[in-house]
């Protein structure tokens, strides 16, 4: 069976059917507007996604910020590679750490748990990333490397309000 590529989009569009039933807040508060799944990150996003019209469409400009993580490995049913509902959209810090948490591969309703628990990023962080400079360096051809970037910025501030904390105490 080959697999078909499954846009951001579809994927936001298919779990935002289901209104109430939605595991997802983010979903549920504003659907056209791109984060991540767990710790709720709002994406920058680039000026064109207002030109586009349909609300879905800007998921689809912040690919690679947003990675399609599946609920259900690839390994335990290659069925649902094409059910937009196997996938959550999560940034690189959630999906890593995703990655390296210990549940069934087959398990989808233990994934969207795990999803569900992800501590809410720092105000700093989503403040940062909302400024002016950094929704103008987001650049189509190069996310990438932009969300390393960002990776690097996220974790210099992780640090700095980690020890801001201890002194706190």
């Amino acid at each position: 069976m080959s697999r078909r590529y499954i846009r951001h989009s579809s994927i936001v569009k298919a779990w935002a059917t289901l209104g109430e039933e939605c595991p997802f807040e983010l979903l549920r508060a504003d659907p056209g507007e791109p984060g991540c799944f767990g710790c709720g990150w709002r994406t920058p996003t680039p000026d064109a996604a207002e030109r586009l019209g349909d609300s879905f469409s800007e998921w689809d400009l912040v690919g690679g910020l947003l990675e399609k993580a599946h609920l259900v490995d690839h390994s335990a049913d290659p069925s649902l590679d094409d059910d937009p509902l196997n996938y959550a959209l999560l940034c690189r810090r959630c999906h890593r750490s995703m990655t390296r948490t210990v549940f069934g591969v087959g398990d989808a309703e233990a994934a969207i748990s795990w999803i569900l628990g992800r501590p809410e990023r720092e105000w700093a962080y989503q403040l940062l990333t909302d400024s002016p400079e950094i929704r103008a360096a987001v650049d189509q051809s190069n996310k990438r490397e932009y969300a390393r970037a960002l990776d690097k910025l996220r974790d210099g501030l992780d640090a700095e309000l980690a020890r801001e904390r201890t002194c706190a105490s």
